[in-house]
């Protein structure tokens, strides 16, 4: 059930992404909501689930904002497997370990995109303004996380921040 409720969140989320927050912020000053939740999902759910969750949150986002089939999806998944790979062999506890995590998300985010237009030949914007909107994205993700994760929690019926104290045993 708790899979369900994070997937109709993820699509609320893609759609407010791609509309109302468009329309509200300045281009360069929008969250990725997604990219929150597919890490809210790999300290809340298993493999499986967290996998199957992380692919469909990616291709919504794919859908959403007109990216080629695909693209988000497969960052999505990496992302996933490279929280869970940490997670898995470092000692994570607190708010710092989840920062740190999308940290490390966004700064993935550069050379995959830059990969991506090397390779299919994709037309990305011009250094400066890609610079400039993923610092606003990254800025504007990084005071949503808070908000979201805690709004997620208690959705889910958690107690809200139980990720601040028990990311080991997992709820769902």
């Amino acid at each position: 059930m708790n899979y369900l409720i994070v997937l109709l969140l993820g699509t609320l989320g893609a759609l407010l992404q791609s509309t109302l927050l468009r329309a509200l912020f300045p281009q360069s000053f929008v969250p990725d909501i997604l990219l929150l939740l597919v890490l809210y999902g790999s300290l809340l759910f298993p493999w499986g689930k967290g996998l199957l969750l992380s692919f469909t949150l990616g291709l919504l986002s794919d859908l959403f904002s007109g990216a080629p089939d695909g693209m988000n999806a497969l960052f999505s998944i990496t992302l996933f497997v490279m929280s869970k790979a940490i997670q898995a062999r470092v000692f994570m506890k607190g708010f710092r370990a989840i920062w740190g995590l999308t940290i490390l998300a966004f700064a993935l985010k550069v050379p995959y995109y830059a990969l991506l237009s090397i390779l299919f030949g994709l037309r990305f914007p011009t250094a400066a303004d890609a610079v400039l909107i993923w610092v606003g994205e990254f800025v504007s993700s990084l005071f949503l996380m808070p908000v979201l994760f805690y709004v997620v929690s208690k959705a889910l019926g958690l107690q809200g921040g139980w990720f601040l104290q028990h990311q080991k045993s997992s709820p769902a």
